[in-house]
């Protein structure tokens, strides 16, 4: 992506942020919309990506991004969502092992194998039990990694793929609370704020996952360099 494509594509998003969050505040009713909108022009900025192995891995995930916030903003499935996380959670694992030396299929397994556990477990309770869990496990275990691939192997992309993961988290906790209307502490304002950081987080986190791509003319170590510096 040349550099003026790359400052309109922050400038829109910039716009589509600032809108969302203000519908959000004020109870609009047109936020889903421009929070659509923005993951939209975020996969097809993806499409700019470099042509390593972990920038088209980052190219389906984008693309699973599009399926999973489509059960979340358009057709109002967020079970279906949540499953289809579980799978762009997959992909990341796949992603960071490329900037490090652990092992694809033992990382994986390391998802996987308590993931179908906890799923067999939760199943008994009910689908959210069966999902909510092993997410949890996949997104945990990821964050870890990508902490990990920071302080092994220090590099800018690294550091920005890690502060993804933490914004994702960030909104992933939000998103859990919601889940839990008869906690305690949780009222209508609490709920309300939780809603509003969630995208506070998330689409920074895309953003910032969009830059560890070199779609936004983000330069820096290959992978091989990464792996054996």
């Amino acid at each position: 992506m040349k550099k003026s494509m790359t400052w309109a594509f922050l400038l829109v998003i910039a716009l589509l942020y600032a809108g969302f969050i203000v519908s959000d505040i004020f109870t609009l009713g047109f936020s889903n919309i421009l929070k659509y909108a923005s993951v939209v022009i975020m996969a097809i900025a993806s499409l700019f990506a470099g042509k390593e192995k972990s920038d088209n891995l980052c190219k389906w995930i984008f693309g699973f991004v599009l399926i999973a916030d489509g059960f979340f903003l358009i057709v109002d499935k967020p079970l279906f969502g949540i499953g289809t996380y579980l799978i762009i959670q997959l992909f990341h694992t796949v992603r960071l092992t490329s900037f490090g030396k652990r092992h694809t299929k033992a990382e994986l397994l390391k998802r996987i194998i308590p993931a179908v556990i906890l799923s067999v477990i939760g199943s008994f309770f009910n689908v959210v039990f069966a999902l909510v869990p092993s997410y949890t496990v996949c997104i945990g275990e990821n964050i870890a990694h990508s902490c990990e691939n920071m302080y092994k192997h220090p590099s800018k992309r690294n550091l920005i793929y890690m502060f993804s993961m933490l914004c994702l988290a960030v909104c992933d906790a939000c998103v859990g609370i919601r889940c839990f209307p008869t906690l305690s502490f949780m009222t209508p304002e609490l709920s309300h704020f939780a809603l509003t950081l969630t995208w506070i987080a998330y689409v920074p986190s895309l953003v910032l996952l969009l830059a560890t791509t070199g779609a936004l003319n983000f330069k820096d170590k290959t992978e091989k360099e990464l792996i054996h510096n």
